[in-house]
């Protein structure tokens, strides 16, 4: 069983979802940068492509509470592996600093 050439379904999809942005009274804003020389536009299914801006107090707060997010986060992870291999790492720098000292006196 086959669907067809790829690239003909592909362009059936892109059409028909021109089509539905044309039917809904031109909701997609295009702009002149993203388009092809042959009028159609690039991207996630020739449709308009949309920036997230941050243009909107929630949008800043978003943004410095997912940052404070992500240290903690990276802070956390820092300090679980600290905590495991402390009991290890201690024990090993006593018996170092011990080595050294007793070095010295001779």
């Amino acid at each position: 069983m086959s669907l067809g050439d790829p690239w003909v379904i592909a362009r059936s999809l892109i059409d028909a979802a021109e089509n539905t942005a044309e039917a809904r009274g031109g909701y997609e804003a295009k702009e002149a940068s993203g388009r092809q020389s042959g009028g159609r536009e690039y991207g996630a299914g020739g449709g308009s492509v949309h920036v997230f801006g941050f243009d909107s107090w929630w949008k800043k707060l978003l943004l410095v509470l997912g940052i404070i997010g992500v240290v903690l986060i990276v802070v956390a992870v820092i300090g679980g592996i600290f905590s495991l291999l402390m009991p290890l790492i201690m024990p090993i720098i006593v018996v170092m600093l011990v080595v050294r000292l007793i070095g010295r006196r001779r």
